[in-house]
């Protein structure tokens, strides 16, 4: 089991209903795509932040790592963004002249910069706070309750689970090549890799045609159907993130 999976089903907030996670979670991003202030996503930063570590109780070693690489990926696009190149330096904060271009950062790039950086990290907090708190399980059913079509996520439930497969099945046949020095310098390595991909698909193949085999024996007709977990819904959880939301929004319209 992954790490982010064995969170979902032992976290603090795992006995909530999964709307309300799934409530506060879509609020966060949406308020970060749609906000024009960055005070409001950087409001939904520090919400997510407390309601992941705080309210769920996720260690923070385990968070910050988890988070890492994809803010990571986020500070490097921002930096991108900020980049100019230019022939007149005028404009620009720090430059660096390379043969009659300045390549530097501008003021108003990077204010659009830190504006983007902000809201992509409140959006990808509330959906990393839905995966820490919320099994893939709960995530369909409340799915399938909103009116969601029952194929697309039973897609959803198989490629989650093939997310496993892939990662078991590649990491034995990694082992198996590493311990026959399959990697030894690059050439021996791209054709180990190449060799490892062609192994994972066959084997994946193979275990798909099993799975279904499985469901058919167990009386699959087209849909596949699981016991539902009954959660207490909270009405004041529902005021709450209602309230919070307008908070947020009032950033707008008064700052």
């Amino acid at each position: 089991m992954l790490q982010i999976d064995s969170y979902a089903y032992s976290s603090k907030l795992s006995r909530v209903h999964p709307g309300e996670k799934l409530a506060a979670a879509l609020s966060g991003m949406l308020i970060c795509l749609l906000a024009t202030n960055p005070a409001s996503a950087i409001a939904v930063i520090v919400i997510m932040i407390f309601l992941t570590t705080g309210r769920a109780g996720i260690p923070w070693s385990s968070y910050i790592k988890l988070a890492g690489f994809p803010l990571l990926f986020i500070l490097f696009s921002a930096i991108t963004t900020a980049l100019s190149f230019t022939g007149n330096s005028e404009e620009l904060i720090l430059a660096l002249h390379i043969k009659g271009v300045f390549i530097g950062f501008a003021k108003k790039d990077i204010l659009m910069a830190a504006h983007l950086l902000v809201k992509s990290t409140g959006a990808t907090l509330s959906l990393l706070f839905l995966a820490l708190t919320t099994s893939i399980t709960d995530i369909a059913m409340t799915m399938r309750k909103a009116g969601f079509p029952g194929l697309l996520l039973e897609l959803m439930e198989l490629v989650y689970r093939f997310i496993f497969v892939f990662m078991e099945t590649g990491s034995k046949i990694f082992v198996s090549q590493s311990s026959r020095l399959g990697y030894r310098n690059l050439f021996v390595s791209c054709t180990s890799i190449g060799k490892l991909a062609g192994s994972l698909f066959i084997n994946s193949y193979l275990h798909s045609q099993s799975l279904y085999t499985a469901l058919l024996a167990r009386g699959y007709n087209g849909e596949i159907k699981v016991l539902e977990i009954k959660y207490p819904f909270s009405v004041l959880n529902i005021a709450v993130i209602f309230f919070v939301i307008l908070g947020i929004a009032s950033f707008e319209f008064f700052y």
